[in-house]
């Protein structure tokens, strides 16, 4: 009879992000890691095809983590201002933990095309939503894109540059987004 693991699935991916964190892509070894949780490689194999398909799942799976915290800010009581801070103060702290998790996407065998469609599926789309309903945003969807970039982006790097800093740059890409998405909404930037 086959041995039952209880939560195996939610243990992998925290193993697994653990791992890629900390060796990155290219060094993380499905037999190790499968030794590290105490069970077969094929056991391994048969919740994740490959090592790519297990990176996915742990970088799709921490950023679900980080856009249910985000959507939590973003339907609570606060004014937007302070929603708004909130909310990049949590996705610069997020995003810095997982020390350059994403920047593995490249490591991958894909093409561009496909890894822009998974950074729009997992990041762009869902922060998209965010900023658009707390600032009930109905402009251009190019000044949208803008300030997700420099919001999921540019914001991580500054505090890895300088964590000390990180109320300044938080200051900072709140007033730029602000800017972009309450004045003039319809006007062309």
């Amino acid at each position: 009879m086959p041995k039952i693991i209880e939560n195996l699935k939610n243990r992998i991916l925290i193993k697994a992000e653990e791992a890629f964190i900390e060796k990155g892509f290219e060094q993380v070894d499905m037999r190790s890691l499968a030794e590290e949780l105490g069970i077969a490689v094929g056991t391994l194999y048969n919740y994740y095809r490959s090592k790519g398909d297990l990176y996915l799942a742990v970088l799709t799976n921490s950023w679900e983590n980080t856009f249910y915290s985000l959507k939590g800010i973003s339907n609570g009581p606060a004014c937007r201002d302070e929603k708004l801070c909130a909310i990049l103060r949590t996705l610069a702290l997020d995003v810095s933990h997982r020390r350059g998790l994403g920047q593995q996407l490249q490591y991958l065998q894909i093409g561009g095309e496909e890894q822009k469609a998974i950074i729009d599926k997992c990041i762009m789309e869902p922060f998209s939503d965010i900023l658009q309903s707390i600032f009930s945003y109905k402009g251009e969807t190019s000044c949208l894109r803008r300030c997700v970039l420099m919001a999921v982006f540019q914001l991580p790097q500054l505090v890895r540059y300088n964590r000390a800093e990180l109320e300044d740059y938080l200051i900072f890409i709140k007033k730029t987004i602000q800017f972009w998405l309450e004045e003039n909404p319809n006007e062309q930037r």
